[in-house]
């Protein structure tokens, strides 16, 4: 075979072979950085939960105070304790079933509830105010008059 057809050939084939080699070699590259962007994401996702469940851990005892605040304040005011609802917004109830809870009470549903067992006062300038009954005692003080309720 003449040099002017073989060496021609022998470069075509060359190149092509370079090209088979190029495109399994960025493949497989291509495959590696996508195997270490899902490595790296799915670490950065556990160290997220990891942070949120530290800050849950630390704000916890917060919470608890708020919610025994909130039970001696329902105390004082003749409403129910709140002691059953869960401590942490995130144990168990969610936004949608409270939200259905509530339905129909108008919002929130214990206070509605309170206000309407409450008496209507007359302050001294004429202005009415429908409060709890536990309240009425120091209104009526003040120089408020019982309209409705006993």
């Amino acid at each position: 075979m003449p040099a002017a057809i073989l060496v021609p050939a022998i470069i075509g084939a060359a190149g092509v072979g370079a090209q088979v080699t190029g495109s399994v070699l960025q493949s497989k590259g291509a495959n590696k950085a996508a195997k270490t962007q899902a490595d790296a994401a799915t670490e950065a996702l556990n160290w997220e939960k990891e942070r949120y469940g530290n800050a849950q851990t630390r704000l916890q005892p917060f919470r608890d105070m708020g919610n025994a605040s909130m039970n001696a304040i329902a105390g004082r005011l003749g409403l129910p304790s709140t002691s059953a609802a869960p401590a942490s917004p995130a144990a168990g109830i969610t936004l949608r079933q409270m939200q259905t809870q509530n339905r129909g009470q108008g919002a929130p549903g214990v206070l509605r509830t309170a206000m309407q067992s409450g008496v209507v006062i007359q302050a001294p300038d004429g202005s009415r105010k429908r409060v709890p009954r536990a309240l009425a005692a120091k209104y009526i003080q003040r120089g408020g008059q019982l309209i409705e309720g006993v």
